[in-house]
């Protein structure tokens, strides 16, 4: 959970055993997923950080109202008298040679000197390092919070938190973390990124239906490229749980209520009763959590059926005014482990 067990616990002030059984969103939900992004995940309770996530996960999975572990953790450090630093710092898409490439194409008039790129530490590692290795021959230089685990969020928030303006070509969670501690933004309206994602990517994501809600990204995007920073920040840290603060004397109680009301250690989501069975009868023979979590069935599946999706897109415009022919490409390509892993490009 990018370390938003160890947050919540120091902002709850418990002890650091205190379980934390919650499913968290691995980038920010605009709603633009079917259900509550990541709502499928092992935890038995879904970490709903807006109305909007708590109203789409509640008939799901057991849901509770948290603010995002971002607006908690900067509730425990606005107070820190930070540094800032003259630089502009650059939220890169997934790193591969020809998003580094078309990055680099539309920013290669500026002064290196004056920049840093955030490298995503995502997708194969050659990759990373290829990406790192790019940017730096081209006299930037980069950073990177590192890979997903327990100290992710405090890196990044380090970095960001240390830079006065972003420049974004995607509609990164780093943007809108950026932007909801006070980052001045700009960005880059006419880039595409391309990467690879799940078979089923667009059964998990409603870019075409109704459910759809563009309106909070695209207000967002309207106010950075109108230089209306405060309202920006304003709707960047709604989305991240702001109206939700003022239950955090309840936080605590709320969740040891929602512990015992669960008839289950471990998310229900799209599993019968006799599948749940199956899975723990398994998982105590084999002691595989992947059969809890469901990737191994996952990948059994991808072994049967091995395609993935390869999606080409203009992401701020997407998230400004929905899919269109000219901002949104998609087709199945045949997946080759270590090559094309979903999430990577």
């Amino acid at each position: 959970m990018m370390g938003s067990a160890s947050i919540l616990r120091e902002f709850l002030n418990v002890e650091k055993d205190y379980p934390i059984c919650l499913s968290l969103s691995h980038g920010v939900d605009f709603n633009h997923t079917t259900h509550a992004y990541d709502i499928e995940s092992i935890e038995p309770i879904h970490w709903a950080y807006n109305e909007e996530i708590f109203k789409r996960s509640i008939n799901v999975k057991t849901s509770i109202k948290i603010p995002h572990p971002w607006l908690l953790l900067h509730e425990l450090r606005k107070s820190e008298s930070i540094l800032k630093n003259s630089e502009t710092l650059i939220i890169a898409p997934p790193p591969s040679l020809e998003n580094d490439i078309n990055l680099f194409n539309l920013i290669s008039e500026r002064d290196p000197k004056n920049l840093k790129i955030l490298v995503k530490y995502r997708g194969n590692k050659n990759k990373i390092d290829s990406s790192v290795e790019f940017w730096e021959s081209k006299g930037i230089k980069t950073i990177s919070a590192g890979p997903p685990d327990n100290s992710f969020y405090k890196n990044l928030y380090n970095i960001l938190s240390s830079h006065e303006n972003i420049l974004a070509c995607t509609m990164s969670s780093a943007v809108i973390f950026g932007v909801a501690i006070g980052c001045k933004c700009e960005l880059i309206d006419n880039y595409f990124a391309q990467g690879y994602e799940t078979a089923n990517y667009l059964e998990k994501t409603s870019f075409y239906s109704k459910s759809f809600n563009i309106n909070s990204s695209r207000e967002i995007i309207i106010s950075i490229e109108n230089n209306n920073f405060k309202l920006a920040t304003d709707l960047s840290k709604k989305i991240l749980g702001k109206d939700f603060l003022q239950f955090q004397d309840n936080i605590k109680g709320n969740l040891e209520d929602k512990y015992k009301k669960l008839s289950s250690p471990f998310n229900e989501y799209k599993n019968g009763k006799i599948i749940l069975m199956i899975k723990l009868f398994l998982f105590k023979i084999l002691k595989k959590k992947s059969i809890i979590d469901g990737n191994f069935f996952k990948n059994l599946a991808s072994r049967l059926n091995p395609n993935i999706t390869f999606v080409v897109m203009n992401e701020i415009d997407v998230f400004r005014n929905g899919v269109n022919e000219g901002n949104f490409n998609i087709k199945k390509i045949k997946y080759k482990k270590g090559e094309n892993d979903p999430g990577s490009a």
